[in-house]
């Protein structure tokens, strides 16, 4: 009797935790999305409006659920790489992975290249391990590059579907 009422606890303590992890790694999903909203890249046009285009590879796009067509891109402008996929003809674009290597752009209004790595306190997250500066959420990552103390460059990469 005492081995069933262990097993009944341990369950529920068990569920209790996983709902509270999925929680915090979809709350820093949400935060990542919104570290970024201060650039729209919600478009064709806004993308290439950022900055002068350093580079702009477009390739049709073979898999998704869209019925209009879709291209994948890679556009680049000074400190800030872009990849994702456009729809023709709405040009509505989802980007999969942002590349950041100047002060010019930050996540949020905290974090950016050239700051301490003590900034990273304010990510609302630990990160993957011990000697990781990888942050991981339930579908985005975010990894900041260290050199000398400072950020160096940060990757980030979405979910698309």
């Amino acid at each position: 009797m005492k081995h069933y009422l262990f097993l009944i606890l341990f369950i529920c303590f068990s569920s209790q935790s996983l709902e509270e992890g999925i929680e915090k790694y979809e709350k820093f999903d949400s935060w990542l999305y919104s570290s970024i909203a201060n650039v729209d890249l919600s478009s064709k046009k806004e993308i290439k409006n950022l900055g002068k285009i350093l580079k702009l590879e477009i390739s049709e796009y073979e898999s998704g659920h869209s019925t209009n067509p879709l291209e994948s891109f890679e556009f680049q402008t000074e400190g800030l790489f872009l990849s994702g996929v456009w729809e023709e003809p709405t040009d509505k674009a989802w980007i999969s992975q942002i590349i950041i290597t100047s002060n010019k752009w930050q996540l949020g209004e905290k974090i950016k290249v050239g700051d301490p790595v003590g900034v990273l306190k304010n990510v609302p997250i630990s990160p993957d391990n011990d000697t990781s500066l990888k942050y991981c959420g339930i579908n985005n990552c975010v990894i900041f590059d260290e050199a000398k103390g400072l950020i160096g460059r940060i990757t980030i990469t979405l979910y698309v579907d």
